[in-house]
């Protein structure tokens, strides 16, 4: 039987919501800086970021962390058209 430490799920999901949010943000500053829109106002995507971390950070499944990553990769390919 294959077992998943959770503790080390999130400590990886954190990580990678990190290095997704450090990225996304220099985007969207350029976006900004050309004159473009973001599809979510930073308002709006510092809220779905805090809801993220909260999914991820209460999350007992790895199919609850993978939900709550996708969200936001959702996000960040909808801002990047």
């Amino acid at each position: 039987m294959i077992t998943v430490n959770i503790t080390k799920a999130i400590s990886s999901a954190n990580s990678l919501i990190s290095q997704l949010a450090y990225s996304e943000a220099q985007h969207r500053t350029a976006k900004a800086g050309a004159g473009l829109t973001n599809v979510l106002s930073d308002t709006d995507w510092a809220a779905l970021l805090v809801n993220v971390r909260t999914s991820v950070s209460s999350a007992t499944t790895t199919a609850e962390l993978k939900s709550a990553i996708t969200s936001l990769q959702t996000a960040i390919e909808e801002n990047s058209l």
